[in-house]
């Protein structure tokens, strides 16, 4: 994914669901916030600086938090 200094891009991730299985919770974070800011979130990532830093998303579930899944973009 590349974009412009100043640009944004809008990063939206879903987790499947079981049956009966309450949904989960999707938290953005960034290794490089100098680089690339993210809204924690909502996914929303602005170009900061020339560099590259990674974009991890985890996906929590809301009845039991020890259960998540962990996504990550390398952005640059």
């Amino acid at each position: 994914l590349a974009i412009a200094l100043g640009g944004t891009a809008q990063l939206t991730a879903s987790a499947a669901q079981p049956t009966g299985a309450a949904a989960a919770t999707s938290t953005y974070g960034t290794s490089a916030p100098s680089i690339a800011m993210v809204t924690q979130s909502g996914g929303l990532v602005t170009a900061v600086a020339p560099g590259t830093a990674v974009i991890t998303v985890t996906a929590t579930s809301e009845t039991d938090p020890t259960k998540r899944a962990t996504a990550q973009y390398t952005w640059r």
